[in-house]
């Protein structure tokens, strides 16, 4: 109903109406209730449930919970969207486990069992495959509640659909080893690889023999803070030459580890991935100390 002043409230109407002995209607009342509040209420608790499945969507993150004694469990809107299926499915624990991968099954089993418990891990990574065959990377947290008894009643758990992390995952590794396999065949250089916050990812045998630090020790390291470089050019004009162009060549002074200065030249070449985008910077750096220094001396 609209109000004179145009505020707009909801109501729930009821009416009865009586009759007289010949059927006719004799008089009629009823109630009027003014709802306006609870309808405001469920508006905004919809418009919450519509922002919380947009946010598990743009996440990729899904809730759901399962009935111990029921066998059944009860999924968000993302969590069907993960597993490819349709929501009006009626989903029980050995439907759930059929879109489990085969090899992940026994460790869903044995979380299941630990979890009921109150043992073991509260987490767990797994793969789920669609109905169309595809396989997808998963992350789950869980937990039991349990009635005042201990009874396990029912677990509760998000799951997070991991696939393009660990896809890009395993593509860093790859190219570590590609690069790894590159410096392997220029072993006998100085060569290092650091990514694009110059901390290094690979330290061969050749930057062992020229530098002093173990592998151990330089890995994860800062290159420039931990060889005290001294650039012939602010080093972020040389990173983003290395940027723009590809490659970088110059003469640097290096400190090796029992603090004697050497002078390298040093080539630097970026590494890109298979998207073509910058990914690390591979480094062969060759003592050039002594030749240096009697090129001086004459």
């Amino acid at each position: 109903m609209v109000r004179p002043d145009g505020e707009v409230r909801f109501v729930q109407a009821r009416m009865e109406i009586v009759y007289s002995q010949s059927g006719e209607m004799h008089r009629n009342f009823g109630t009027v209730l003014d709802i306006t509040e609870r309808k405001q209420a469920e508006e905004a608790l919809r418009e919450r449930e519509r922002e919380l499945i947009a946010a598990q969507r743009i996440a990729s993150v899904g809730n759901w919970s399962f009935d111990v004694a029921g066998d059944q469990a009860r999924w968000s809107e993302e969590m069907y969207r993960i597993f490819g299926l349709d929501s009006r499915i009626y989903l029980t624990y050995r439907r759930f486990l059929r879109r489990v991968h085969p090899g992940d099954r026994r460790i869903i089993m044995e979380a299941a069992r630990e979890a009921l418990k109150g043992e073991g891990r509260s987490s767990l990574d797994y793969r789920a495959i669609r109905p169309n065959g595809e396989v997808r990377s998963v992350h789950a947290q869980y937990e039991v509640k349990r009635e005042a008894s201990g009874w396990a009643t029912k677990l509760i758990g998000t799951l997070q659909d991991v696939t393009e992390l660990r896809r890009a995952e395993t593509e860093v590794r790859k190219q570590a080893e590609r690069l790894g396999e590159q410096a392997r065949i220029l072993d006998l250089a100085p060569v290092l690889i650091r990514n694009l916050d110059d901390e290094i990812l690979l330290w061969n045998t050749g930057a062992q023999r020229i530098y002093g630090w173990e592998k151990e020790e330089a890995l994860g390291r800062v290159s420039h803070e931990l060889l005290k470089s001294e650039h012939p050019e602010p080093i972020k004009q040389i990173k983003q030459k290395v940027l723009d162009d590809g490659r970088w060549e110059g003469e640097i002074v290096h400190a090796r580890k029992d603090g004697e200065r050497v002078v390298v030249a040093s080539l630097q070449v970026l590494h890109t991935d298979e998207r073509g985008d910058p990914s690390a910077i591979l480094e062969v750096n060759n003592d050039i100390t002594e030749s240096k220094r009697a090129r001086e001396e004459l």
